[in-house]
């Protein structure tokens, strides 16, 4: 199907999503998890132009997996499972997931922007994001914090 949008209208429809998107990850991850440096996460940030949301999906791929072997959870989220008394069990995972689905996003959105066919919508991207926030707000009304180490 031919584009029908200009590059310039993809880049802001993208741009869009990844700033709505953003500002309700980065509100619930604060509400949810308010205490800094206990869990290793990375700077979420509104990438400035499409070339850099493929470099913060990259960064965000960085945080999530071992440079070793890209099967395994970075030593950082090894040690916040055990560690982490802020979250119920179970929630890291979720904030992995979480986090997971914003690369995703990313991903989806530089597609968007340099007008490459995709069959998951910009919407379908976010609606996963924000139903992985869903997640971690249920588990966090739904469980008792586990006892601080």
């Amino acid at each position: 199907m031919p584009r029908t949008a200009s590059p310039e209208q993809c880049l802001a429809e993208a741009t869009t999503a990844l700033r709505q998107t953003l500002s309700g990850l980065q509100m619930s991850l604060g509400e949810d998890h308010p205490v800094p440096g206990c869990l290793p996460l990375p700077t979420l940030r509104l990438p400035t132009d499409a070339v850099d949301m493929n470099c913060h999906a990259q960064e965000i791929d960085a945080n999530l997996w071992s440079p070793s072997n890209n099967r395994l959870m970075a030593d950082g989220w090894v040690r916040a499972e055990d560690a982490c008394p802020h979250l119920p069990a179970g929630g890291v995972q979720v904030v992995r997931e979480i986090l997971a689905s914003w690369r995703s996003l990313l991903l989806r959105a530089d597609d968007h922007a340099h007008g490459r066919p995709n069959p998951i919508s910009l919407a379908d991207c976010q609606a996963t994001v924000l139903a992985r926030l869903t997640d971690l707000d249920r588990l966090m009304a739904h469980s008792a914090l586990r006892p601080p180490s």
